[in-house]
C-alpha cells in the first residue's frame, strides 16, 4: 500500500491526492431511491436484478463457497491481504460512529 506524508507534499500534490472524481450527487438520487425501494420490497431478488443491470453479472446467490475464498486468498500477495484487512478496519471504524445511539440526559434530579 502506498503511503504519503501529508506535510511533505506540495499544495498541488495534496490537491491531486485528495481530489475525487466529481459528479452531482443530486443526479444519482432518483436511482438510489429506486434501488432502496426495490430492495425494501423484493429483498435479494432486487439485489440480483441490480447486480445484473449495473455489473452485468447474473448471480443466483450471494454466498461464496469457502473453497473459493481460500483459493482466492492463496493467490493474493501478503501485502495485498494486509491492505484489504486495513481497509476493512477503517471502514468498520468509520461506520461504527454513524450508528445511532440512545442518549439519556438528566439535567436536574427528578
Amino acid at each position: 500500500m502506498k503511503q504519503y506524508v501529508y506535510r511533505t507534499l506540495s499544495r498541488l500534490e495534496r490537491e491531486k491526492l485528495l481530489s475525487r472524481p466529481g459528479s452531482d450527487v443530486r443526479e444519482l438520487l432518483p436511482t438510489v431511491r429506486n434501488v432502496f425501494a426495490a430492495v425494501s420490497e423484493r429483498g435479494d431478488a432486487a439485489l440480483c436484478d441490480f447486480t445484473r443491470e449495473f455489473d452485468g453479472v447474473d448471480l443466483q446467490s450471494f454466498r461464496v463457497a469457502r473453497e473459493t475464498i481460500v483459493r482466492a486468498k492463496s493467490v493474493l500477495k501478503r501485502e495485498t491481504q494486509e491492505a484489504i484487512l486495513d481497509a476493512a478496519d477503517s471502514i468498520r471504524s468509520f461506520h461504527a460512529l454513524q450508528i445511532p445511539r440512545s442518549v439519556h440526559v438528566q439535567t436536574r434530579p427528578g
